[in-house]
């Protein structure tokens, strides 16, 4: 079906759309395997990434231009879940290895990268971070 964004600026569009296939994959985990096997892939992404399309010309990203922030933002949503399923399947962090710390002294870093991450919070970062890049420049 068509896949509307949400938003006044083109990277809260986009974001809305990004951030809307992320929700649907985390509602439907069994999806990505079951599309995989079936080898519909394409088919399951190209409503987001038409709609993405759609915004990118708008901002005059075409082409291998486009086809790149696409398939980028897509990465980013499928290893950010990828991810998130294999960490929980594993022992959270180990606040002893606080004390094996090589880096500068920051102890709230320390402590933060110490704690279990924040999927959601993680997965924000780094969209915004992609988004920046829509910026015109």
């Amino acid at each position: 079906g068509t896949i509307r964004p949400a938003g006044k600026t083109p990277q809260a569009r986009v974001g809305s759309l990004v951030r809307r296939l992320r929700v649907a994959l985390l509602d439907h985990p069994h999806l990505i395997g079951l599309v995989h096997e079936r080898g519909a892939a394409a088919r399951m992404f190209q409503p987001v990434q038409a709609a993405l399309a759609t915004e990118l010309a708008r901002i005059g990203q075409h082409g291998e231009e486009a086809a790149l922030t696409i398939l980028a933002l897509q990465q980013h949503v499928l290893a950010s879940l990828v991810l998130e399923r294999a960490l929980a399947r594993t022992p959270g962090p180990d606040p002893e290895q606080i004390q094996d710390w090589q880096g500068p002294d920051d102890p709230a870093l320390v402590a933060r990268l110490a704690e279990q991450p924040d999927h959601e919070q993680l997965f924000e970062v780094g969209l915004v971070a992609l988004l920046a890049h829509l910026a015109p420049g």
